[in-house]
């Protein structure tokens, strides 16, 4: 899933500033697991992605999830650093 982001301008050697504009993530849960992993990545308008890392979400927070698929999404954007707009 792909969610706007308050853009983040960011210096990129070689490249210049790029704004970065939307995270897109993959979140797949299994039954049971204790930590889920999330990858995501940072993009820019043009649905470049220039960083992509992994958001660990904790047993403590899958057991907090209930049925509000947003939670997730906001634990990964509070781990990647960025604003949901």
């Amino acid at each position: 899933m792909n969610y706007s982001i308050q853009p983040i301008q960011t210096t990129i050697p070689g490249e210049g500033t790029v704004t970065l504009t939307s995270i897109f993530m993959t979140i797949a849960y299994t039954v049971g697991v204790t930590e889920m992993h999330v990858p995501y990545s940072l993009l820019d308008a043009n649905g470049k992605a220039w960083f992509s890392f992994q958001a660990v979400i904790t047993e403590a927070e899958i057991d907090n999830w209930g049925t509000d698929d947003m939670y997730i999404v906001n634990l990964v954007a509070q781990q990647a650093g960025v604003t949901l707009v």
